[in-house]
């Protein structure tokens, strides 16, 4: 799931073409034979437009399977290319404590 700001920074980053008049995007992966797959997709797509969506696209090939996800995984580079002090909770950031962990960040 991607909010508007999300999916504008990771489609200017790697241009996987997200619509940008949305206001938040989820992303849903299926797997399994192509006969249930169909069916969860039809489900997913009534879910979605039930609850408001306004666009529903299902992955064409492979390679825009791929694209899909490239977007969604440089979201965070992404908005870090706008947001200069950019911090991540982490294991080891608990582990050190946290006042040390964001001493770093800042």
């Amino acid at each position: 799931m991607m909010d508007k700001d999300a999916v504008q920074c990771a489609e200017n980053y790697v241009g996987a073409g997200y619509p940008l008049d949305a206001e938040g995007l989820l992303i849903v992966e299926l797997d399994g034979p192509e006969v249930e797959v169909d069916y969860l997709v039809a489900r997913v797509e009534e879910i979605a437009r039930g609850r408001g969506a306004t666009t529903v696209r299902v992955s064409r090939d492979e390679q825009e399977r791929v694209l899909f996800w490239a977007g969604r995984k440089a979201a965070f580079p992404a908005v870090g290319q706008i947001t200069p002090t950019i911090c991540v909770s982490t294991a080891r950031c608990r582990a050190a404590g946290w006042s040390r962990c964001w001493a770093r960040c800042a």
